[in-house]
């Protein structure tokens, strides 16, 4: 596979407001809390300098954290915006009010947005992710009206993992219940298909709702090690995208949630010298031989790097 740096993961906040039971991020801290705006800044001038070797097609915002918790989200994305490229954004939607809602649509801002709904009802919502239902449905609702008002197109993505779903993944998995799953969670029989149904009621025609596999990060630290003959399941990402701290550390992939295995800064090296530089190609060739317990965690536990179906 050939290097090919395509896309920038920009994780502006390193923290979120939710506690999703599928997710590790509340077991980190991270070294800096909000990514400052010269450093996305810095990034773009880049990127958009003349004779840049690669070119980048997407950034996405919300890289483990809710990038909407930052005092200066929508700055960042007018900065983004300069790039002339696809901007697509990760969130909870809790905060993405129908005021930002509006900024951004107006002006153009992202191209996608993706987020949760894990529960059918305030109390599996909650238990599945410490965060109102009412909230996050008003903003969703309130973003396709201002959208259908305004006639631009920017699709939303629902992705669902219910309680449900992610107990019966972990079980299938480590044989072990989820760490994080409340003992008294209420469980709605065939609740992800319920959502899915209510959701494509609500949705325009170019926007998708879907049932996701789990992902097993959050079980790292909380499970026996098992055996076997795994992958990395973000192999591809190591050729071809850059993931972006707050302290402007590149990491080496999204499920790298603490930020353990640092490439470089951004701060000291450009993006192409980190992308072909010593420390990304030998993480690539130690991924492509299976290496993963000599490049140590988050790496030795890649069983936990697995996306698994129900």
């Amino acid at each position: 596979m050939t290097p090919e740096l395509q896309e920038i993961n920009f994780s502006i906040v390193s923290h979120c407001n939710a506690k999703c039971v599928f997710c590790p991020r509340p077991d980190h801290v991270s070294k800096k809390k909000f990514m400052p705006v010269d450093l996305v800044e810095r990034i773009v001038e880049e990127i958009t300098a003349p004779g840049l070797p690669y070119k980048i097609v997407h950034s996405h915002v919300g890289e483990n954290g809710e990038a909407t918790l930052h005092p200066d989200f929508i700055e960042i994305l007018r900065v983004l915006k300069r790039a002339g490229h696809e901007v697509g954004l990760y969130t909870n939607l809790s905060h993405l009010d129908s005021e930002k809602a509006r900024i951004i649509l107006e002006e153009g801002l992202l191209e996608k947005i993706n987020f949760n709904i894990d529960g059918l009802n305030e109390a599996s919502y909650r238990a599945m992710k410490g965060l109102e239902l009412d909230t996050v449905t008003r903003n969703v609702i309130d973003f396709i009206k201002i959208r259908k008002e305004l006639n631009v197109s920017c699709p939303i993505a629902i992705h669902i993992i219910t309680a449900e779903n992610y107990l019966a993944t972990v079980l299938k998995h480590f044989r072990v219940r989820p760490h994080k799953l409340p003992l008294t969670s209420l469980f709605v029989p065939g609740e992800a298909e319920r959502i899915k149904a209510t959701w494509e009621q609500i949705v325009g025609p170019n926007d998708n709702v879907g049932i996701s596999p789990c992902l097993m990060w959050a079980e790292r630290g909380h499970t026996k090690p098992l055996e076997g003959d795994f992958e990395c399941f973000n192999k591809s990402r190591l050729y071809n995208s850059a993931f972006i701290a707050p302290n402007g550390d590149w990491y080496a992939c999204c499920f790298d949630v603490g930020n353990e295995l640092v490439m470089g800064n951004v701060y000291e090296q450009s993006l192409v010298e980190i992308f072909e530089g010593e420390k990304l190609r030998d993480l690539r060739e130690k991924i492509e031989a299976k290496q993963f317990k000599s490049i140590g965690p988050p790496c030795d536990r890649v069983d936990c790097c697995q996306v698994v179906g129900v």
